[in-house]
């Protein structure tokens, strides 16, 4: 064997050659995947780690700046011509050096390249400037643009994804951002309004309390103090005053609801003068209060003229009677009376503080005149009440021209031979009033005694109450009503004993049709002798009114009680 030693030298080198053309099959896989420049920056920093000393390193590093300088890494420009070709003989340093050779072709720029550290020039470079400030340590290469709208980004040569871009939230223009929230100061109800304390105030609150009816206070001890408004319903007994009774109630206290009641639970102790006494002191107590509704009741007693006598007694000892003045400002109901003590009641009690409109009820009581009310000096009226007085003989009292527009006015259960004044007849017909409810019988004579114009004018409500057919008939001969607005009418069957249905029916069409106009918008005919409603009578009547009242119920409706009447056309 010629040469022994070379054999022995190539069976290593063998096996290196075997490893070398692994590598290579590896680094084309690489270069064909776009893997090569990872592949590139791993064998480059290996190798900057290595010996200086190294041949190899020394020779790779000449090949490397005679390389191509190119970016483009495709099968074209990846392998340079200047490749030497491969030496099978060469030793392990010398392969090696031809693998860097081979690997390292691209020139790489050391101004351009990332992974190199740019040189720091003296003269610009903040840290060796001291009007420059300091420097910034943070060398990380400036990365391209990021398109939002491209899913990957050419980097240097290679294909990476762009990262999702960041999008600021969506806000719809049309809806503005919600304010934050203030912090609300905590706000108490105010504090109820209590009057003055005064030496009646203990008094006060202790009569109330007799009459079972506790006052709204505030404090306590010699701290109490009333309360302004006083709701509620305030009773306040005669029989309980007696000495309790204050002078004076304390100024600027306001009654809801107060009744004073001369009702007596044990007759031994009814006796005139005591009644009359507390009245007074009673009404003399609220010199300096107001009362929204004041109801005065149960003087229904025997009296007769030894009670108005003692009245007048008990008023003449007291200087501060003469003419006491209440303010009331909505209603002043006097009920179940006798005829002497209303009288006293007008004569002692003035009303003219009142400026606004009030209400004046009267029931049951036995007076013949009402000629008395005018003396309470009531400045304007809102409604007017008479009902169950069956001694009166006259509707003959002024105050009725005191009445305001669109007030209401109801005269009920009156005597029949109740006569009606011209000075009252005069005044109901001037006057527009929202409701009226009184007999057929009192709105005849209404009509008949009034001077000028005949009728009475009414805008929303009217209820006539017929006692017989014969004065139905003869109102229906002429017309005596003015329809004001979209009037309703309600004609009510009180004959006694009860007539027909039929023959009230026929009757209470002709004064309709009298008293038509393009205002009336409602009739209803109330009878507790009316039709069932489920027979074929009452099914007949639509046809009936077609047939003798053509066309007066073209724009209104009919009612039988409560219930509508379909008219065919």
């Amino acid at each position: 064997m010629k040469h022994p030693i070379s054999i022995c030298r190539l069976i290593p080198a063998v096996g290196e050659i075997v490893l070398l053309l692994g590598g290579l099959v590896y680094f084309w896989f690489c270069l064909c995947s776009g893997r090569s420049e990872s592949l590139f920056r791993s064998l480059y920093l290996q190798d900057a780690d290595a010996d200086p000393a190294d041949p190899g390193l020394e020779a790779s590093s000449e090949e490397l700046n005679a390389g191509n300088t190119s970016s483009d890494y495709s099968s074209k420009n990846a392998w340079s011509s200047e490749t030497p070709a491969f030496n099978a003989s060469a030793t392990l340093p010398e392969l090696e050096t031809s693998f860097e050779q081979l690997a390292f072709v691209q020139h790489i720029d050391p101004a351009t390249d990332p992974a190199t550290e740019p040189a720091i020039d003296p003269a610009t470079d903040p840290v060796t400037d001291p009007n420059s400030g300091p420097r910034n340590t943070n060398l990380t290469p400036t990365l391209p643009d990021l398109d939002a709208s491209s899913q990957h980004v050419d980097f240097d040569g290679l294909t990476i994804d762009a990262p999702a871009p960041v999008l600021a939230p969506a806000t719809d223009p049309e809806i503005p951002a919600e304010p934050a929230p203030t912090e609300q100061p905590s706000t108490l109800p105010p504090e109820p309004e209590a009057v003055p304390r005064t030496i009646n105030t203990d008094k006060t609150i202790f009569l109330f309390g007799l009459c079972h009816s506790k006052l709204q206070t505030v404090g306590v001890d010699v701290n109490r103090q009333i309360l302004k408004c006083q709701t509620g319903d305030i009773n306040l007994f005669l029989w309980c005053i007696g000495t309790h009774a204050p002078p004076l109630i304390d100024p600027g206290v306001v009654f809801s609801k107060l009744r004073i009641s001369g009702v007596q639970p044990n007759p031994a102790l009814d006796t005139r003068t005591h009644i009359a006494n507390n009245l007074v002191k009673a009404l003399q107590s609220l010199k300096g209060v107001v009362v929204e509704k004041l109801y005065i009741e149960s003087f229904n007693m025997n009296m007769g003229k030894k009670m108005l006598k003692a009245l007048e007694a008990s008023s003449e000892q007291s200087l501060s009677f003469k003419n006491i003045s209440l303010t009331i400002t909505d209603v002043l109901c006097v009920r179940s009376v006798a005829s002497p003590f209303l009288e006293w009641f007008c004569k002692h009690v003035c009303l003219g503080t009142c400026k606004k409109g009030m209400a004046l009820e009267l029931s049951r009581c036995t007076i013949e005149s009402i000629k008395c009310l005018d003396t309470l000096e009531i400045k304007a009226l809102s409604r007017f009440v008479l009902d169950t007085l069956p001694n009166l003989k006259s509707l003959d009292c002024h105050l009725l021209a005191k009445a305001q527009p669109s007030s209401r006015l109801s005269l009920r259960r009156l005597a029949q031979q109740t006569k009606v004044s011209k000075a009252a007849a005069n005044a109901i017909t001037a006057t527009t009033w929202a409701e009226v409810c009184m007999p057929m019988f009192i709105w005849t004579k209404i009509c008949a005694k009034a001077e000028g114009k005949k009728t009475i004018t009414v805008g929303e409500r009217l209820v006539l109450g017929v006692g017989g057919l014969s004065k139905l008939k003869k109102a229906a001969l002429q017309q005596t009503l003015m329809a004001a607005g979209p009037l309703a009418i309600e004609i009510r069957n009180q004959t006694n004993p009860p007539k027909p249905f039929k023959d009230f029916f026929k009757v209470a069409m002709d004064w309709v049709r009298v008293n038509d106009g393009k205002e009336l918008s409602r009739v209803a005919i109330v009878s507790e002798t009316s039709l069932p409603e489920d027979g074929p009578d009452f099914s007949n009547l639509g046809s009936l009114v077609s047939t003798n009242w053509p066309g007066l119920f073209n724009t209104k409706t009919l009612h039988i009680n409560t219930r509508p009447v379909p008219i065919p056309s």
